[in-house]
């Protein structure tokens, strides 16, 4: 009887899971990290499991700092593997208080509350990851973000990406 009602109310809600996996946003071909970036491309993220797993891309962990940032960005451009994008998800911006994810984002503190910042002063919306002075050169090569659940879940890249339906954001 549990079960059949389990049937019945699949996909109409139920309990949230952690860390938050959005497989639609990874795994499409068409409006998804899978879609967006070539499989011989790298991707940094707070969640690069499951980049991995439901994008099936290269992913490593978004390092601390700037220059373990460029370091790792360097050796991947030299293995012919370059990064083209970062994926930020609930795991980092809604893992414990600001001191605490400070903490362990460090340089990029600005980019992981980035898309929480843009949501909750929307209209006109700022932006923290581009005011940052330490990460102006990563935040210019990675200027187009684009929304994966909400500004919950942003991948931000270094080109425009279309959505699906052959617009551009």
């Amino acid at each position: 009887s549990d079960v059949k009602v389990g049937l019945l109310l699949r996909d109409k809600g139920g309990a949230p899971q952690w860390p938050p996996y959005y497989a639609q946003g990874l795994n499409s071909a068409t409006a998804g990290v899978r879609g967006w970036v070539d499989d011989k491309n790298l991707v940094f993220s707070d969640q690069p499991w499951a980049v991995a797993w439901y994008a099936d891309r290269m992913s490593i962990w978004l390092p601390p700092t700037r220059e373990g940032f460029n370091k790792l960005e360097e050796t991947a451009a030299t293995l012919q593997t370059p990064a083209v994008g970062i994926l930020i998800s609930p795991s980092s911006h809604g893992s414990g208080p600001v001191s605490e994810v400070a903490g362990r984002y460090k340089d990029f503190t600005p980019l992981v509350y980035d898309g929480r910042m843009l949501l909750a002063t929307y209209p006109p919306g700022f932006t923290l990851f581009d005011k940052s002075q330490r990460l102006a050169d990563i935040a210019r090569h990675y200027q187009y973000r684009k929304p994966l659940v909400g500004m919950d879940m942003v991948f931000y890249s270094d080109r425009a990406l279309e959505d699906g339906t052959g617009t551009q954001p």
